[in-house]
């Protein structure tokens, strides 16, 4: 028997292995030791007042301060064997580590799967204070005692979940990064540059993105009721979106496609519109199909693009293919605003008397003074200024056909001037030519009375000869 001293029990022998399994206290000392050494008790082993030393630095006399047991030597575990054999009975072993027990192994403290040969938990030595820690309310603590939420993690500098995927199953490796400090939270593709894939600035509103149970996405509103339905509330930026690109090679910037069916009103679905606050669509564009718009006449296509005035007073705007309409529902013209149209090389104004009021004639004196403030130069504009032109300055013209703004000229205004004063000089040119044939016919007739009069005076004279010759 070992000595037993201030009521504790000294195990100080090679390799031991401290066991209780069945109400037996085992201690086995070392194969190397003959089984003499071994001490099986049939009945409970009770140290009471004192603890428990085990190992091969245990001496005579050990300090334990508040320790129940100490294991103390180079080598220490503790093994769980199970020696279950009955069906259905769980026996997997198990083994409390501390330390390798290689020259240059590492510090930790494990607990071993021995039956599967694998180390579910580890923590190693050095390891901060409150490194894991499980509150009352079972809540996980990361780098606190005091965790707040379900798993709470602390750090001085970014705390951050590593997701690494590392090829062991087959699939390619992938690494994200979950992270946040006082700049953003933010998602980081590590194996890809380290691009910040996803990121969230401080301070951001409410909603910022609301992702509904219908898969309906919400930037500015929890309440989206499309697709994607964007909110801003705030006067600035004054933008609600931005689409900017930097490749000069490509042109398409957003492409809106409509995949759906026809609706029961035998109209293309919307692909794009813009509501203010009343119900109905401010604009609205649809793709081209089919069937026919019966709004737009027999054998139309139902329009692309449309600008509803108010919602519900008409439209200001339509595209059709490559026809445009502003103020007018007509697609028959390549441009056409209100009544003006373009065929794409000349413009055509609106001159219908029926959109017109308070005609009166322009008088000759308004139209010459105008015409003769009317200064014809040579410019260029700023934009290209190789591109020499001959025109007005919008500032200099006359009231007359000079735009509110000045900087813009009518040139229907400048040709109804011209107009009226060559007009003007037309009467005058038939007056005189009317007056140039009175005076022809004035002079034909004096130079007739005259021919007549020297006709008649040779005739007189022959006379006069002859009677002299007579004589």
């Amino acid at each position: 028997m070992m000595q037993i001293q201030e009521r504790r029990l000294l195990l100080n022998r090679c390799g031991p292995l401290l066991a209780v399994l069945s109400g037996w206290l085992i201690m086995h000392v070392g194969s190397n030791h003959a089984s003499a050494w071994d001490q099986i008790f049939a009945d409970d082993v009770i140290i009471n007042g004192g603890s428990l030393g085990v190992g091969f630095d245990v001496v005579n006399g050990e300090a334990f301060g508040a320790d129940t047991i100490r294991l103390k030597e180079n080598n220490l575990r503790i093994h769980f064997d199970d020696t279950s054999t009955s069906s259905g009975f769980p026996n997997n072993d198990w083994r409390i580590v501390a330390n390798d027990n290689i020259s240059g192994g590492d510090n930790h403290f494990s607990i071993q799967d021995s039956t599967a040969v694998r180390v579910p938990f580890r923590i190693e030595a050095g390891a901060r204070t409150n490194a894991l820690v499980v509150d009352s309310n079972d809540r996980i603590g990361i780098g606190t005692k005091s965790p707040v939420v379900l798993m709470h993690a602390v750090d001085g500098n970014t705390p951050t979940l590593r997701l690494e995927q590392d090829g062991s199953s087959g699939f390619s490796s992938q690494t994200f990064d979950i992270a946040s400090n006082e700049e953003n939270f933010f998602i980081r593709d590590v194996t890809n540059a380290s691009n910040l894939v996803l990121r969230i600035k401080p301070g951001a509103p409410a909603n910022s993105l609301y992702i509904r149970n219908d898969g309906n996405v919400g930037l500015g509103t929890a309440a989206p009721v499309s697709p994607l339905h964007v909110i801003r509330n705030a006067d600035t930026p004054p933008r609600i979106a931005t689409f900017a690109q930097n490749r000069q090679d490509k042109a398409m910037l957003v492409t809106f496609e409509n995949l759906g069916s026809a609706s029961v009103n035998n109209s293309c679905g919307f692909d794009y519109q813009l509501k203010d606050d009343s119900s109905s669509p401010q604009i609205a564009m649809r793709q081209v199909c089919s069937l026919i718009d019966t709004s737009a006449g027999a054998a139309t296509a139902a329009f692309q693009f449309q600008v509803l005035n108010n919602g519900s007073t008409g439209e200001t705007m339509r595209i059709v293919g490559n026809r445009v309409s502003i103020g007018s529902t007509a697609s028959t013209d390549l441009l056409r605003v209100l009544n003006a149209t373009c065929n794409g090389a000349t413009w055509n104004d609106a001159c219908s008397r029926e959109l017109k009021q308070n005609i009166t004639d322009l008088s000759t004196d308004a139209a010459k003074e105008a015409l003769a403030g009317l200064n014809p130069v040579t410019y260029a504009y700023k934009a290209d200024p190789q591109d020499q032109r001959v025109g007005f300055v919008a500032e200099d013209a006359p009231e007359l056909v000079g735009m509110p703004e000045k900087k813009t000229l009518c040139t229907m205004d400048i040709v109804a001037v011209l107009t009226k004063v060559v007009k003007e000089q037309e009467q005058q040119l038939a007056d005189q030519e009317q007056e140039l044939e009175r005076l022809r016919s004035g002079l034909a007739a004096e130079q007739e009375t005259v021919r007549r009069q020297q006709e008649e005076f040779l005739n007189r004279l022959d006379a006069l000869e002859a009677r002299m010759h007579a004589r």
